[in-house]
């Protein structure tokens, strides 16, 4: 296979699994933030419902969506600055929300049963279920960010640091392709060059598998 093709191959595959990830994101997004919507209503009217009970008062509907839409902007802001793992049970386990249902116990609750018999279970899984939509965003504006369009200019000189590394394929510094460099970050992103730093020095070389699958070369080392 010739380096342009190689290269176009390698690209367009790149493109197409990015841009279905990133699809596939802004579908669970979509719906998460409808989700999240009602759920925030009811979280909303259902407790200023009861507690008006006993007063004689109820909130209205429309009091219900603002309260919902400042929930979600409040979502979007905690959900986007939220960079733990969702549903991680064990570092909720080690939270000082947890321990504090816990204290006095005589030996502390296995961790695959942190949720069972705390107050704060529930409201924990809620938490976690609601930031599903900020979460869902951000990967999926990420996945389209990864989408590596390459004009004219960045594909000639990707064919110039393929053709002059696949001679033997040796580690190489990066001053060598100084009028080149605009197509090394596109090249490392798919997977074409690997980097490694050698006193203070970066050096590149083509990803063995691409040298072996696209190009039809052996590798050297």
């Amino acid at each position: 296979m010739t380096v342009e093709a190689a290269l176009s191959r390698r690209r367009n595959t790149h493109n197409l699994l990015t841009g279905l990830r990133g699809l596939a994101w802004l579908v669970v997004a979509a719906v998460s933030w409808v989700i999240s919507w009602h759920a925030l209503w009811w979280l909303f009217a259902v407790p200023t419902y009861m507690l008006g009970q006993l007063w004689r008062w109820s909130p209205s509907a429309r009091m219900c969506d603002i309260a919902a839409w400042v929930g979600i902007v409040l979502l979007a802001v905690e959900g986007i600055r939220y960079s733990k793992r969702l549903f991680d049970i064990e570092e909720y386990a080690r939270s000082a929300y947890y321990k504090a249902f816990t204290i006095g116990s005589a030996e502390p609750m296995p961790t695959g049963n942190a949720l069972v018999g705390n107050p704060l279970g529930v409201p924990y899984l809620i938490s976690q279920a609601l930031f599903i939509a900020p979460r869902s965003s951000v990967k999926s504006l990420f996945a389209f960010k990864s989408i590596i369009l390459m004009n004219d200019s960045v594909v000639e000189a990707a064919h110039h640091v393929i053709n002059d590394l696949a001679r033997n394929n040796r580690w190489t510094t990066v001053q060598r392709y100084r009028e080149h460099a605009h197509a090394l970050a596109p090249l490392e992103k798919l997977n074409i060059l690997q980097h490694h730093l050698t006193a203070g020095v970066v050096e590149v070389r083509l990803d063995r598998d691409f040298l072996n699958e696209q190009l039809g070369q052996s590798t050297m080392d």
